[in-house]
Parts: C-alpha cells; sequence; structure tokens
C-alpha cells in the first residue's frame, strides 16, 4: 500500500497480536524483577533499619528499576512504540514518581533546610526517608505489575477519523460559547476580577458546588482537543473556520486557568493534545529539542506562578509576582515537590499517633459522583484530613500520594494490593492508545492520560470526581463536532466516512 493512499477502516482482531508461544519471556522477565522490587521494598519499609543511608539507597534504586523494567517490557511488548512508552499513563507515572520518590528524596537528604514547614517542625531523619521512599516503592512496583497486565500486547491500529458529517461551525462554536459562560459564571461567584487582583488564592478557597464550572472548563478544552484532531486528521476540513475554534478553544481555556487559578487544567489539556499530534506525526530532531526547551520553561513557570498564588494568601498579587521573583527558584518547586514531605509526615504519625482509616476514604470514591448541592455534607476526600493534622485551621488540601491514601487505609500490604488494582485500570486505558486518532476510544485515552499524575498524588476520590466532570465536558464536545464514540467497522467494510491518511508508527519505523 503506497503512503498516502486513501483507506478504508481497519479494524485488528483481538487475537491479532498474540504470539504462538504461550509464554511472554519479556512479561514473564518483568513480573519476576517487578516482584523482587515489591518485596525489597516491603522489608525496607516494615524494618527498623536505623540511620542507614545505604537502606536510602536502596529504596531509591527499587523504584529506578521498576521504572526501567516497566519501560523495556512495554517498549518491547508493543513492537518498539515508544509512544506507548512516552505518551501512555505509564509515562506520566514514571515522570511522577522520579521527581517525588527519587529526586525528592536525595534532595531533602542533603539539603534537610528545604523541607516543607510542616516536616520541619515534626523533624526527620533517613530512617524516616527510607521508610518513606520503602513506602512509595511498593506501591510503584505493585502498580507497574498491574499496568503490564492489563496494557497487554498489541500493535497500533490505523483507522478513520469517523463522524456523522461535515461539522457545521454553530454546533462547535455553541459548546464554546457555553464552556466559557458556564465557567465564567463560577469565576464571578467566587469574586471576579476584584479577588484576582487582590488575592487570587482566595478564588480556590470554596470552589464547593461549582461542577458546572470544571464541566464548562472541560467543555472548552473538548472543542479544542477535537478541533486539533481535525485538523490533523482531516485534510478536508483544514478550514479556517477550524483553525480559529482551536485558536479561540486555546485562548479561552488559557484565559480560565487564570481565572479560577486552575493552571492543573491547562497542563491536563496541553499533554492530551501532545499526546494527540504525537499519535500522528512522529518529531524531527530539531522540533523535539525546541519542544524539550519549551516544556522545561514551563515547568519553571508553572512553579512560579504556584508561588505567586502561595504568596497572595497574604498579600495583593501584585506584590506576590514582586516577592516570587525575589524567591530561590528551588523554593518556587516546594509546594509540588511538599507532596513526598506529607507523605514522610503521615508515615511518622500513623499509626503511632494516628489510628489506620480503616478504607473510610475508599468507600468516599463511589459518594464523590453525588453532587454537592443534593448532599452538602459529602466529605472532602483524603487531602483534606492530611490538612487536619498537619496544617490545623488551614483550609487546604495537602496531597500526600496515592500509596500514602492506601497505607493511611490499610497499612503496607493494602499499599500494594491497591496499586496493583490501580494500575491494571490504567493499563486498561493504555490499551485504548492503540486506537486511531479521531474514534471515541482514542479521544478518551488522550483525555485520561493526563489524570493519571493525580490519582497518583491527590485523593482518589476527589480525582475521580473530577474525571468524571473531565469525560463529561469533552464528550459533550465530540458529540457537537459529530465525532461517533464507537468501535471502527470491521476489516474490508467501507464506512462511508471520509477517511484520514495512514499515520506511520513506531512500529512501521
Amino acid at each position: 500500500m503506497e503512503r498516502g493512499e486513501i483507506v478504508t477502516v481497519s479494524h485488528a482482531s483481538r487475537t491479532s497480536y498474540r504470539t504462538r508461544s504461550h509464554l511472554d519471556p519479556w512479561l514473564a522477565l518483568a513480573v519476576l524483577v517487578l516482584a523482587s522490587c515489591a518485596t525489597a521494598s516491603l522489608v525496607l519499609a516494615t524494618s527498623r533499619l536505623g540511620h542507614n543511608p545505604g537502606a536510602l539507597a536502596a529504596a531509591v534504586s527499587t523504584i529506578a528499576i521498576s521504572i526501567g523494567t516497566t519501560a523495556w517490557c512495554i517498549y518491547e511488548r508493543t513492537n518498539h512504540s515508544r509512544f506507548a512508552v512516552a505518551i501512555s499513563p505509564f509515562g506520566v507515572a514514571a515522570v511522577t514518581w522520579t521527581v517525588l520518590f527519587v529526586v525528592r528524596p536525595l534532595e531533602l537528604y542533603l539539603f534537610p533546610g528545604h523541607a516543607t514547614l510542616a516536616l520541619g517542625e515534626l523533624g526527620f531523619n533517613s530512617t524516616a526517608l527510607t521508610s518513606a521512599v520503602a513506602v512509595g516503592g511498593v506501591g510503584c512496583a505493585g502498580w507497574c505489575l498491574g499496568y503490564v497486565t492489563g496494557l497487554g500486547r498489541r500493535k497500533r491500529r490505523r483507522a478513520a477519523v469517523r463522524i456523522r458529517g461535515t461539522p457545521h461551525w454553530l454546533l462547535p462554536t455553541s459548546a464554546l460559547a457555553a464552556g466559557t459562560l458556564l465557567w465564567a459564571v463560577l469565576f464571578v461567584r467566587e469574586g471576579g476580577v476584584h479577588a484576582l487582583l487582590a488575592s487570587a488564592v482566595s478564588l480556590r478557597a470554596d470552589q464547593r458546588s461549582s461542577a458546572y464550572g470544571f464541566i464548562g472548563v472541560w467543555l472548552v478544552q473538548g472543542t479544542g482537543l477535537c478541533a486539533l484532531t481535525l485538523l490533523l486528521c482531516c485534510e478536508r476540513w483544514r478550514t479556517n473556520s477550524l483553525r480559529l475554534t482551536a485558536l479561540a478553544a486555546a485562548l479561552v481555556a488559557g484565559a480560565a486557568a487564570v481565572a479560577l487559578e486552575l493552571r492543573g487544567l491547562a497542563v491536563f489539556a496541553v499533554i492530551s493534545a501532545l499526546a494527540t499530534v504525537l499519535a500522528v506525526r512522529r518529531p524531527r530532531g530539531r522540533v523535539l529539542l525546541a519542544g524539550t526547551g519549551v516544556a522545561a520553561a514551563l515547568v519553571v513557570g508553572l512553579a512560579f506562578t504556584q508561588q505567586v498564588r502561595a504568596n497572595t494568601s497574604r498579600m495583593t498579587t501584585p506584590d506576590a509576582v514582586r516577592t516570587a521573583l525575589r524567591t530561590p527558584l528551588w523554593a518556587d518547586f516546594g509546594s509540588d515537590l511538599g507532596t513526598f514531605d506529607n507523605l514522610v509526615a503521615m508515615r511518622t504519625i500513623v499509626p503511632a499517633s494516628i489510628p489506620f482509616l480503616g478504607g473510610s476514604t475508599i468507600r468516599e470514591i463511589p459518594e464523590a459522583l453525588i453532587p454537592r448541592s443534593l448532599w452538602p455534607k459529602k466529605p472532602l476526600g483524603v487531602d483534606s484530613r492530611v490538612a487536619s493534622y498537619l496544617y490545623p485551621g488551614v483550609d487546604v488540601a495537602v496531597p500526600i500520594t496515592v500509596q500514602g491514601e492506601l497505607y493511611w487505609n490499610y497499612d503496607v500490604a493494602g499499599v500494594l494490593f491497591g496499586a496493583f488494582l490501580l494500575g491494571a485500570a490504567c493499563g486498561a486505558v493504555g490499551r485504548l492508545g492503540f486506537r486511531a486518532p479521531g474514534t471515541g476510544p482514542f479521544l478518551v485515552y488522550v483525555t485520561v492520560i493526563p489524570f493519571t499524575h493525580a490519582f497518583l498524588t491527590r485523593g482518589l476520590a476527589v480525582m475521580t470526581e473530577n474525571l468524571a466532570f473531565a469525560l463529561i465536558g469533552v464528550l459533550l464536545a465530540a458529540f457537537a463536532f459529530g465525532l461517533r464514540l464507537r468501535r471502527p467497522a470491521p476489516l474490508g467494510v467501507r464506512s462511508g466516512m471520509p477517511l484520514m491518511r495512514p499515520a506511520r508508527s513506531d512500529a512501521d519505523a
């Protein structure tokens, strides 16, 4: 088949990716290594090691080995697809764990003064760091075991963008306008421009009973994502109106991130867009280098904006910006890296001073989907419980990673089992990434990818609620564009729809 030739929709069978051998050597090797890492982490988490720098190095090494082994296993089992490794739930998880459980512990060991306020007041040593890293290592190994099991072994599929017909400009524009109206109403309710200039952090102080606003933000971001998909995959619809829709959605989403102080949602949208682009086009060397530079600049910029928002709790926004400019660069990342610090603190006082929760925050996960307007006393999640102990009297959310939540509920054994289930769920999501861009499953895939970081660092109940908001907004946008949310047609069956040109995947290189 010549490259660029128009083709019918193809749909690989469920068994086409299986090998003749019943034993997959890469999976067997990965299971063996990950099980060894989990065992080593369990020993380190439950042993009294004293002040032993070697134990800390061993705990950090188990996490690095778990990440490297899983990456190689995925690469080999997906026909050497770099996309399946990098732009996937595992790719997000690997970066998250490297920063939290490798970089941050070493930083605290070398520079104890960089610890957050709560951990600094409690005090810590290398034993506390080792124990917390070991708990994290148990969760990393368990998650990776579940992920490689749930992902399976597949090739990338090629298919068409399936839509009901040419999208009329009125429906996407209406979706964009509706989403803008929803988040703008929330912005005004929280104080509007006056609150943004006087104390930006106040906009986040009481964003409860605000599901409509979050759905509105995702409706805007979903509109941009759908427009980007059509621009990349369908030459027929590379029109000025579609380009303007994508640009307008990007600008409005940026405005929403600033107005509602939701920098995380803007980052999620960027990751989803990046995954869509890389699924269709492979970047060249210069583009990849430039993208890396831009990503590094964005990381610094996001840390700076977080520091500005934190400063606005005690000064006006202009003064907060000036103060942030004088703040050391390492301190700008204190809030994001402090997630590990919070885990160290809670590992120190649970169960010595605070009893285990016995699964109470896990049982809150289905309850989180009930609107707060119908249940005003709905629990605020595990992050708020942590804040009540580490920062009493302060209305903030203090994350402790998913390992921390599972540990607080079920001890170390619960970390391994719970992380395995979460990893298997993420592996099932990873399977959707083998569908073609423009199909409904792939749209769900790129929406869920960035939430991997949230599920690994924030409370499970609250993040489940936020993921529901995201899927509602994005799927409404897909409906406005006419994208079909169903499987591609079987092999050899013509869909009667305009088709995309086949994208070159890593497996074809």
